[in-house]
C-alpha cells in the first residue's frame, strides 16, 4: 500500500514512493523516453544552481523556497539513478561506510569550537595519509 499523498513524511515514505511517482509522472507527459544521462547530470547542476541563488545576493530564502529547489534537485537525482539502475539505499550506505572510514571519529571529534579548527584538523590528517 502506498503512503497517502497527505500523509508524507521522510520518516515513513520509502524512495520507491517517489520512483514510481515519476514513473507515472513522466509517462503521463510521454517524458522519459528520451533521457541522457548527460542531461539529467546537467539538470542536477542546474537546479543545485538555482538553490546556491538564493544566497547569491542576500541572506537565503523561505524554506518553502529552499524546499521547491531542493526537491528538484532529488527529484533529478532519483532519475538519475532509475537510468543508471543504483540502488540509493544500498548505495548511500556504503558512501557511509566509506565516509566513517575517511574521517574516523577519533580525529574528527563534535567538540570543534571553530570551522578553522576543523580545517585544521583535517588538513594535518590528510597530509598524514599521503
Amino acid at each position: 500500500m502506498s503512503p497517502s499523498p497527505d500523509r508524507l513524511s521522510d520518516e515513513t515514505t520509502p524512495l520507491a514512493y517517489f520512483k514510481q511517482r515519476l514513473k507515472e509522472f513522466n509517462a503521463a507527459r510521454g517524458w522519459g523516453k528520451h533521457f541522457k544521462l548527460a542531461s539529467l547530470a546537467i539538470s542536477i547542476s542546474l537546479e543545485s544552481a538555482e538553490l546556491l541563488e538564493k544566497f547569491q545576493w542576500s541572506d537565503g530564502a523561505t524554506t518553502q523556497e529552499y524546499a521547491e529547489e531542493l526537491s528538484d534537485i532529488v527529484l533529478y537525482c532519483l532519475l538519475f539513478s532509475m537510468e543508471t539502475g543504483i540502488d540509493l539505499s544500498t548505495d548511500n550506505e556504503e558512501k557511509m561506510k566509506k565516509n566513517a572510514e575517511k574521517y574516523p571519529e577519533e580525529i574528527f571529534k563534535p567538540d570543534v569550537d571553530t570551522l578553522d579548527d576543523y580545517w585544521a584538523i583535517k588538513k594535518k590528517y590528510r597530509a598524514g595519509k599521503g
